[in-house]
């Protein structure tokens, strides 16, 4: 006598054999639908490789690796660091520089008096003149950050007007690696005399 199939218990066996295949790969704790699991692990992963944003430990290690005697080599330097970046840790980048901007963004920093080296030629005075200088001391490492922080005499220098350059810089590996047009704004303003309770 012939055997009846079933089709519907042939798809339980092949049912029943996934979840067996499954359950060796993710465990005993799997949910028993392999692909409501997958797509939760799909998920998963994805979090995971989700963007942590850099921190301040993060940006100074690449300022200070970058550091060159010449600022605009100090700059095609952190740059190339940009490229090797996500658009969201590039953000992250842009972030940790305004918010060195604008601690430096202070009266007292300001009338130390500064000028600039090479063929720029500015009396020190100027908004855009004071925020270029500020890039330059960032740029110029945390050490020397730092020390304009604590001393603010010390910011009474020649400074490469060249450090203004990272600004664009910016911007320019956020299109090229996104394909996007840069149109973020950080939370912390850097423009001078954005810092107001420092003025």
């Amino acid at each position: 006598m012939l055997r009846r199939f079933s089709t519907a218990g042939a798809a339980k066996k092949v049912e029943a054999a996934k979840i067996k295949k499954h359950t060796r790969r993710f465990g005993r704790r799997a949910p028993g639908n392999p692909v409501d699991h997958q797509r939760e692990v799909t998920a998963l992963t994805a979090q995971r490789r989700k963007v942590q944003k850099m921190d301040r430990s993060d940006f100074w290690r690449i300022v200070d690796s970058s550091v060159s005697p010449e600022m605009h080599e100090t700059v095609t330097e952190i740059e190339g660091k940009l490229e090797s970046l996500s658009g969201d840790e590039i953000k992250s980048f842009h972030d940790r520089l305004s918010e060195a901007l604008f601690e430096l963004d202070r009266r007292d920093i300001s009338e130390a008096g500064f000028r600039f080296s090479g063929a720029y030629e500015a009396d020190g005075q100027g908004n855009d003149d004071f925020l270029f200088a500020r890039c330059a001391a960032v740029l110029s490492g945390s050490k020397v950050f730092n020390q304009v922080l604590a001393d603010p005499s010390t910011f009474a220098t020649a400074w490469d007007w060249c450090g203004q350059d990272i600004l664009n810089v910016i911007e320019e590996a956020y299109e090229d690696i996104t394909g996007d047009t840069w149109d973020y704004e950080s939370p912390v303003d850097y423009e001078t005399g954005s810092n107001t309770d420092a003025w």
